[in-house]
């Protein structure tokens, strides 16, 4: 009993987030408008650590979204910094071989012929990607492409209109498969 006396709802309107305390504590408490629903659960956690968020079912599917997208996020960062690792160790590779005299180095040489053909095949991997990301700007949302927040609805659809809103929350976390932090409830 005393873990459901430890949550919060959470309402938004136009002039912002509101979180509601179980127990009634911070009851001003609050987040202005321009914030998502991700970061309203992340600054309750960093100040409340021990309350639990008690989520409807569409603020638990916009919650799923939120995560998936962030780890997105978080891969393509990853990613960002290793080409950049990448550029400044070839260039500093390219500043050394006059000094070490890879011409004169059998070895050397072999590992340059290995290196050149791996970042051919990078460059294609590259091309690739380049080709991904301009189609996905020509194509954007607007040609059929169903949002993000259309495939929630699908999903948690698929449970069926009048049944439990724990069962459809569990279909989108199996399609989406990001865990939830903490314990969260799911009610309407």
């Amino acid at each position: 009993m005393e873990e459901l006396s430890k949550s919060y709802a959470l309402t938004h309107s136009p002039d912002g987030w509101r979180v509601n305390f179980s127990t009634g504590i911070a009851p001003g408490f609050g987040m202005e408008p321009h914030h998502n629903l991700l970061d309203v659960i992340d600054r309750v956690e960093t100040l409340y650590p021990e309350y639990r968020p008690h989520l409807t079912v569409a603020q638990l599917a916009d919650y799923q979204l939120q995560m998936a997208r962030r780890g997105y996020a978080q891969e393509l960062q990853k990613a960002i910094s290793q080409a950049s690792d990448l550029r400044n160790g070839l260039i500093d590779l390219t500043k050394k071989l006059p000094e070490i005299g890879a011409g004169q180095d059998r070895g050397i040489a072999e590992d340059l012929t290995t290196l050149h053909h791996q970042l051919s095949d990078l460059r294609a991997h590259v091309d690739i990607a380049r080709r991904e990301v301009a189609r996905a700007k020509k194509v954007g949302p607007s040609a059929g492409v169903v949002g993000d927040h259309e495939l929630a609805r699908q999903s948690l659809s698929r449970s069926g209109p009048r049944r439990d809103p724990l069962r459809a929350a569990l279909y989108l976390i199996d399609e989406k498969r990001t865990p939830l932090r903490g314990h969260t409830d799911v009610s309407r």
